[in-house]
């Protein structure tokens, strides 16, 4: 299998079909262009791959030097360029959705040069970033690097703030192996200095994947899916980015919480609705519906979630309502609000008088768990 379906394959894995492009050409009025061999787009975040493999007819050194740091940098800039150069770029992702790509939302771009090397290659020290006049600090790893970070990582909203940890580590040191770069990210030793011996913090990284992987989740979701908003079988992407933006901490209270609706929905134990907010400014609330609701269920779950964004103050939220149909198989509503947050009488005297929600307070995010 050649590196782009590889990479391909493992960003349809983590970051789902529905933010994954490959084959990234676009057509303007000087011709087609390629964006990128691969591209990862959620909201305002931009992942961007250019790959080489290795040639076995150019000496080892030469080849490096020629088509990795040279050409493939190269055409890292020239994707910097397309986007500074045009105000919309349609590209489609791996479910064959085309959507309008607007540069000038992006607020994060990383830039990712990925290579790769025959197994019997002798293990050479190769430079870990490129720093370029007009694009800035290149990031570039062999592909079992990148696979290695991918896999101890999982979600999007780690790689990319790894990404960022990297952009600034690198720069003391350009031959710093990717498991010590990992090892210090893990550690949360953002402040110091870089140090070979992190990679021994990678070694003994706990990844305990169970307590948070809701990806099944994710995968299902387009297939559960029997009503559209307004017909528009793309409407789900709202709702599957929030979830995509989410680290593992928060995934594994999502997942805590989708338990507890369950468990109700099995005992019948009318749990009042559960919520999570979100250091990004999103809110999450899930409903347990009572059996008497059931028919009232959009309903409830509408008001549901204009209160929760308000209790909150959030920027947006999240709501899925749980329901036991009469043939005893659950019915999952979802909803999606984005409206700037107003101060609103009518919701404030609920909340005071009634207020619906299990009580929720502030958690403190814990560190990687390293053994």
């Amino acid at each position: 299998m050649s590196l782009e379906k590889r990479i391909a394959s493992v960003a349809r894995t983590l970051f789902l079909p529905e933010f994954s492009f490959a084959a990234n050409t676009f057509q303007v009025e000087k011709g087609e262009y390629e964006l990128a061999d691969h591209v990862i787009w959620v909201d305002d975040l931009l992942i961007a791959f250019q790959m080489k493999e290795r040639q076995r007819d150019l000496p080892e050194a030469h080849w490096f030097e020629k088509k990795v740091l040279k050409i493939a940098t190269r055409q890292v800039r020239d994707t910097l360029r397309f986007l500074s150069e045009h105000d919309a770029i349609a590209i489609e992702n791996q479910r064959g959705h085309r959507f309008r790509l607007t540069p000038a939302k992006l607020a994060r771009k990383h830039m990712v040069v990925v290579y790769d090397e025959p197994a019997s290659v002798i293990y050479r020290a190769r430079s870990n970033h490129h720093l370029s006049r007009t694009a800035g600090l290149i990031h570039v790893l062999r592909s079992s690097d990148l696979i290695d970070v991918c896999r101890t990582l999982i979600t999007l909203s780690e790689i990319a703030s790894y990404l960022e940890f990297r952009d600034r580590i690198v720069r003391a040191n350009k031959f710093l192996s990717e498991r010590a770069i990992l090892g210090q990210f893990l550690r949360g030793a953002f402040n110091e200095l870089p140090d070979e011996r992190n990679a021994a913090e990678f070694s003994r990284f706990r990844r305990d994947r169970s307590r948070f992987d809701i990806r099944w989740f994710f995968k299902e979701l387009p297939q559960l899916i029997h009503t559209n908003h307004n017909g528009d079988d793309k409407s789900y992407y709202e709702i599957l980015k929030e979830y995509v933006l989410l680290d593992r901490f928060e995934l594994e209270q999502c997942r805590i919480r989708i338990g507890m609706v369950n468990d109700s929905l099995t005992n019948s134990s009318n749990l009042p609705p559960v919520v999570m907010a979100t250091r990004r400014g999103t809110c999450f609330v899930w409903i347990a519906v009572p059996n008497r609701n059931f028919a009232q269920r959009l309903i409830l779950l509408q008001n549901i979630l204009y209160l929760a964004k308000y209790v909150t103050q959030a920027e947006r939220c999240v709501g899925m309502a749980y329901a036991v149909r009469p043939d005893g198989l659950i019915e999952l509503e979802m909803g999606y609000m984005e409206v700037p947050w107003a101060h609103d009488p009518l919701a404030e005297q609920h909340l005071t008088e009634a207020n619906p929600f299990l009580p929720f307070g502030i958690q403190e995010k814990p560190g990687y768990r390293i053994d």
